[in-house]
């Protein structure tokens, strides 16, 4: 049995707009990848999720499948 592998998107603590805009877009351009939410976003960002959360392909970090993370793509690093 071969263990489940995935690639991930990762973005900077405290995410503000344009981190988020950056996730979303390499969700798009990679479509096989996981867009990870950081575990602190900046308030405004955290406000417009309470409001548009279902309508991303974020998850939470907690929320990931189990496997191992094949691939990271890393974006908006400050």
């Amino acid at each position: 049995m071969t263990a489940q592998t995935h690639s991930v998107i990762l973005t900077h603590e405290h995410t503000d707009f344009d981190a988020l805009a950056s996730l979303l877009g390499a969700a798009l351009l990679f479509s096989d990848t996981i867009p990870v939410l950081p575990y602190q976003l900046n308030r405004n960002v955290s406000e417009f999720l309470a409001l548009y959360r279902n309508q991303f392909p974020f998850v939470e970090a907690k929320e990931l499948p189990r496997g191992q993370v094949a691939q990271v793509i890393l974006v908006d690093t400050r």
